[in-house]
């Protein structure tokens, strides 16, 4: 069912101190798909402070595909509590392309706000469509 998996590591973009505009870009090596495959991975947003200014885009998956052609596949700005949520995305069919994991910083420049953080965990390439359930741990 795996292509591969990336464990015991996570990704983390920390948005103390960040100016407006910073980006912070994460490209696996290069991909070619077969049919009906799809990336999965679990993510964690914290976009909102007290006064509800959202601070990042939150988080984007990016498919780079030959010719220099860049396809959003998948965008949240938020998760819908205080844990780590599931994602799965649908892969293009047959074809050669990097996935970019992209977030960037909006809010206000030389505010220590502590609400831009994305997290991204347990990157996994699936032999299946997302339509073929949520793999095992």
């Amino acid at each position: 069912m795996l292509a591969f998996l990336f464990l015991g590591n996570y990704f983390y973009v920390e948005g103390n101190d960040g100016k407006r505009g910073d980006i912070a870009v994460l490209t696996t090596p290069t991909v070619t798909t077969g049919l009906g495959q799809s990336l999965s991975f679990y993510y964690h947003i914290l976009t909102e402070n007290s006064f509800t200014v959202i601070q990042s885009e939150g988080l984007s998956v990016i498919a780079q595909l030959p010719g220099g052609q860049s396809q959003l596949m998948w965008w949240r700005n938020r998760t819908s509590s205080n844990s780590w949520e599931y994602a799965c995305v649908d892969l293009p069919n047959n074809t050669q392309l990097n996935i970019q994991f992209v977030t960037r910083r909006i809010g206000l420049d030389n505010q220590n706000i502590f609400d831009a953080d994305v997290a991204i965990d347990d990157i996994a390439l699936l032999l299946l469509p997302c339509s073929g359930g949520k793999p095992d741990p």
